[in-house]
Parts: structure tokens; sequence; C-alpha cells
């Protein structure tokens, strides 16, 4: 557990506080909250970085705080609409998405609510709208109801500028990189070859489809299936290796799956 200084501590509630005046958290509930999701050994000034205000209100909707929920609906899901748009989703599409963001990270589904997870390494603006832009794509791809082709597997990789992937790939880069290698070297023979015909040879799915006699629809959910089989890989390998807390495993598949396709075409080499 990473130690606090008063100074912090008082910086954290005050901003909070300052921030939401009319949501109530119990300060000492509260640092223990945000403790919890910092970094291992992290420093002061990674301490003092963190976004208070906004694990304020995250703190008080995982304990399920109405006004604290209908803040973060306001401010954060309702806005929501263009961000969607620009996946290609049609309105009601967009509803769908945001109810189902409503659902998953205000409620949790059989388990606790995703919002548990945000860590304050990134602001909060930028977590839901990464949440958001995923959250469509699955719903793309689901209402298809087909295996991803070649535009939707260029979708996969997680956005690119969230501050809290890019914290993490620069602590954990040597970590990643063994880990990817280690769960290339364990991948089936046919699926290192897709991966590597399909993000090394840049071919796409009709020619490998061509290649193997299938259908270009099988030929893509092998693709899949191969890329999958390496991100779990890769998630379980950094994950036993650097023995992270609970509320940072998300942020270590996403890690993985942010940087998978570089260290693929770099390492299927």
């Amino acid at each position: 557990m990473s130690q606090v200084t008063g100074a912090v501590r008082d910086a954290w509630i005050q901003a909070g506080r300052d921030a939401w005046p009319a949501i109530a958290v119990e300060p000492d509930g509260f640092v223990a909250y945000v403790i919890e999701r910092a970094p291992a050994g992290a420093s002061d000034d990674e301490l003092r970085a963190v976004h208070a205000a906004d694990l304020w209100l995250a703190a008080a909707c995982v304990c399920g705080d109405a006004a604290a929920c209908a803040a973060f609906d306001a401010r954060y899901l309702a806005p929501l609409d263009p961000v969607l748009a620009a996946t290609g989703l049609a309105p009601h599409q967009i509803d769908d998405v945001k109810q189902e963001l409503r659902k998953k990270l205000l409620v949790g589904d059989g388990d606790r609510p995703r919002l548990a997870d945000f860590s304050g390494r990134a602001d909060l603006r930028t977590w839901v709208r990464t949440a958001a832009v995923r959250a469509g794509i699955d719903l793309v791809r689901a209402r298809r109801d087909l295996p991803a082709d070649d535009e939707e597997l260029a979708a996969l990789p997680a956005i690119a500028d969230d501050p809290e992937l890019l914290h993490l790939k620069d602590r954990y880069r040597g970590e990643l990189r063994d880990a990817v290698t280690t769960a290339i070297g364990a991948l089936a023979p046919r699926e290192r070859l897709l991966l590597k015909y399909h993000y090394l040879d840049d071919l796409g799915v009709d020619p490998i489809a061509a290649m193997y006699g299938v259908h270009r629809a099988t030929a893509a959910r092998w693709i899949v299936a191969a890329r999958e089989a390496l991100a779990d890989r890769a998630q379980r390998l950094l994950i036993a290796k650097l023995g992270v807390t609970r509320s940072e495993l998300r942020s270590i598949a996403r890690l993985v799956e942010s940087q998978l396709d570089v260290s693929m075409r770099r390492l299927l080499q």
C-alpha cells in the first residue's frame, strides 16, 4: 500500500468537496478508496496527480448515492451522443449503449459496478468516453451477428490517447514485451500463421479465406479467436508477473489490448 502524507490526504479530500459540495463522502473511507487504487510504491508526485475530484464522485456512485449517480449521468453519460455517433451508431443504438453503460458502470451485472475500477490516473471523462466507444463497437459487432471483418479488426485496439494507458505502458514496458513474447511462443502453429498473415503481411480476410479454402466469416472468426487467445495469455502472464490488485486487473487487460497489434507486428517477424 502506498504511503500518503497528511498534505496529500487533505488535498484529495478538499478537491472532492470543492468539486462536489452537495455529495457527502466519509473522508477516511475516501482516502482508503483512493489508496486501494493507487499503484504500489507510487511516488508523492504520482499521488498528488490523482484525479481526486473524479474519484470522490466515483466513490459516492459505487456506494449507491442517488445524487452522485444523477450527477454522473448528467455530466458524463448525457453528453456521449456525439462521441457514439462518430462510431457510426444510429440514434436508437446510442440510447442502447448509454443504457448499457448506466447498468454496467453504476449498478453492475452480478458483480460490483464497473465504475469501481476507475483508478483516477486518467480523468473520468476520458475513461467514460473510452468505455463508451468500446461498448459501441461491441454493439455493432453483436447486431451484425457476424465475426469481425477487416474493418472491425482494425477497430479492436483501445483508444490510444488514454492517459491511464500511457502511464501503464511507460511503467510496464519491459514486462509487457516479455508477456506478449511468451504468449506468442505458446500459440498453436495455425494461430501464429494467421496472425502473421493478417498483422505482418497485411493480408485481408478474403485472401486468408482463399488460402485455407474456407468462407470469409470462418477466416475472420479464426483471426479474432487467435488474437483473443494471445491477449488472454499475455494478460494472465502480466498479471502474475506484476502481482496487481483487483482494481488494477481491468487496466492491465486494457494495456495489453491497446498495445497488442504493435507488439505482434514487431515480434512475429
